[in-house]
């Protein structure tokens, strides 16, 4: 016998195939709402938001699963969905400074200084010089713990 979360499922792509997609984003949220950490599960719903035009609530998605990847150290994995976010918002910041992180911390030291360079460029165009310094000094940080290995 086919579980509850299988038949939701199973709903939900029906509800697709028939077009129905505001139908389908209101089952997967629904499943997302009674198990929170089923990623695969929130990654497809961010990609109906993303087809239903709402890419903010297609990022919040994305977002949650990126932090939750970064946060159990799986870098790659973390950097492709905040990559797909930048996709849809190529100046969130916060996405930017995560990926900046986790370049460094794979020794992408090229990468990383495109991030915070990127972030510091940003912020001093906006008159923010105090954190504009931030992003050298946090790029210079990274470069220093790399010489002294």
């Amino acid at each position: 016998m086919a579980s509850e979360r299988e038949e939701a499922l199973k709903k939900a792509e029906k509800l697709l195939r028939q077009g129905k997609l505001d139908l389908a984003i209101a089952e997967y949220a629904r499943m997302i709402e009674e198990q929170p950490r089923d990623w695969n599960t929130r990654n497809t719903l961010g990609d109906l938001y993303i087809r239903a035009a709402q890419p903010d609530k297609a990022c919040a998605q994305y977002m949650q699963i990126a932090d939750h990847l970064m946060h159990e150290g799986f870098y790659p994995k973390a950097a492709a969905i905040y990559k797909k976010i930048l996709k849809i918002k190529p100046d969130e910041e916060a996405v930017q400074l995560n990926l900046g992180e986790i370049s460094a911390k794979q020794g992408l030291l090229a990468d990383a200084k495109t991030y915070f360079l990127g972030i510091a460029g940003r912020r001093r165009a906006r008159g923010d010089s105090a954190g504009a310094d931030e992003m050298v000094v946090r790029l210079g940080t990274h470069y220093r713990g790399v010489l002294q290995r």
